[in-house]
């Protein structure tokens, strides 16, 4: 096993990790922490996509880790099911106040008073 590949599996593990602690930032709703987080991810993914590519220029076999990306791609996938049921809990808590807020400033308007003209018959 070559330098590269060994480096690969390092990091695959450290992308699993890495979405592991990110799904338990979510449950802690610690939305304020993942930025770092998923920028130290997105760091990790292009290192791993340039050793990918050396390995396969190497022809090195890589069918081995094939279940390690597949371990962190089932949870990262599970983070972005996590992040979408927040995201529609407050898409639907935005609808709602909305909704109140329109009804709240139609009612709280101050009266207009009406004052009769020549053409208005009302008075």
């Amino acid at each position: 096993m070559s330098i590269d590949l060994k480096n690969l599996e390092i990091t695959y593990k450290k992308l699993y990790e890495i979405s592991v602690q990110i799904g338990q930032l979510i449950e802690r709703e610690l939305y304020s922490d993942l930025l770092g987080f998923i920028e130290r991810k997105d760091q990790l993914l292009a290192e791993s996509a340039e050793l990918l590519d050396k390995a396969n220029a190497h022809r090195e076999n890589t069918a081995h880790l094939h279940e390690l990306f597949t371990k962190f791609a089932e949870q990262e996938k599970l983070n972005i099911e996590a992040l979408s049921r927040i995201r529609d809990k407050i898409e639907d808590e935005l609808h709602k106040i909305s909704a109140d807020k329109k009804i709240v400033g139609a009612y709280a308007a101050p009266e207009e008073k009406h004052q009769g003209n020549i053409l208005d018959f009302r008075e």
